[in-house]
């Protein structure tokens, strides 16, 4: 009975699945495998090609590739906005959340007098208190269960080998942070603004994304209260790269904030 589950652990790759699927490689794949099966329909049988192309199927599912050197196959011909395409987040209502007015309206962010926007200095310093006297290296799941409003005996915590950590519900994963520092940063500061009424009336989504925004805000590191300094990086994933906007302590190295920048605003800055 225990024969199939070894066999499948054996040639699984989680590298290349579930939550590091890429899904352009895996698109690639099932076409192939797709050409492949109708090839063998036509010059052999129809079950033939039907089963060829089942077993196909399920090396993709347990592999992640069926093909050797997908990667490089799927960025040499596959257009990049094809590859942005698969990338894309669901495209929220413009005005569904303005973060600048929510934060303001929340007492965690004031305009300074150079007109640009940083944290307000109540909310600033009780967030840093927090910050200071909590783990910065090992999330915990009580503080994850109560920013997701979650059982903690659901919380999963996986770990990748460029700092970040991933964060699953059940079989569902609910959250994704840069680093364990980044996840201290949003813990801290879900407590600090669980004090407030609005704050719990929120979708989980936009709190999620407003707590990005504050860390963005961030000048010293909540790991090693090192320099942060914002810049520009360029990420590699499995097909393709990606240039970002990116917030990194100068003294650990801890990413505590990432988003990707818009191709057509670097394309203008270039002209």
């Amino acid at each position: 009975m225990l024969a199939l589950p070894l066999t499948l652990d054996a040639v699984r790759r989680p590298e290349y699945t579930g939550e590091n699927r890429c899904l352009p490689c895996t698109g690639v794949n099932i076409v192939l495998a797709a050409a492949g099966a109708l090839a063998l329909a036509a010059f052999v049988s129809t079950p033939v090609a039907l089963a060829a192309f089942a077993l196909a199927l399920a090396a993709i599912y347990v592999r992640g590739y069926l093909v050797p050197g997908t990667p490089a196959l799927t960025a040499r011909y596959l257009p990049d906005r094809v590859l942005r395409a698969f990338d894309k987040r669901p495209a929220r209502d413009a005005g569904d959340l303005d973060v600048l007015d929510t934060l303001s309206a929340l007492g965690a962010v004031v305009e300074t007098p150079d007109s640009d926007v940083g944290l307000a200095p109540d909310f600033d310093a009780e967030w840093r208190a927090r910050m200071v006297a909590s783990d910065t290296t090992t999330p915990r799941t009580a503080d994850l269960a109560a920013l997701l409003d979650a059982d903690p005996a659901d919380i999963d915590v996986q770990y990748h080998g460029d700092g970040a950590c991933s964060v699953f519900c059940g079989p569902d994963i609910v959250g994704r942070w840069e680093s364990p520092a980044a996840f201290n940063a949003d813990v801290t500061a879900d407590a600090v603004l669980d004090a407030r009424d609005e704050w719990r009336a929120l979708p989980l989504t936009h709190r999620g994304e407003l707590l990005a925004a504050l860390r963005a805000c961030l000048d010293t590191c909540p790991a090693c209260h090192g320099r942060v300094e914002l810049g520009a990086d360029t990420v590699a994933s499995c097909c393709r790269s990606v240039d970002v906007a990116a917030a990194d302590c100068t003294q650990c190295g801890a990413r505590l904030f990432e988003v990707e920048l818009d191709p057509r605003v670097l394309d203008a800055a270039n002209v």
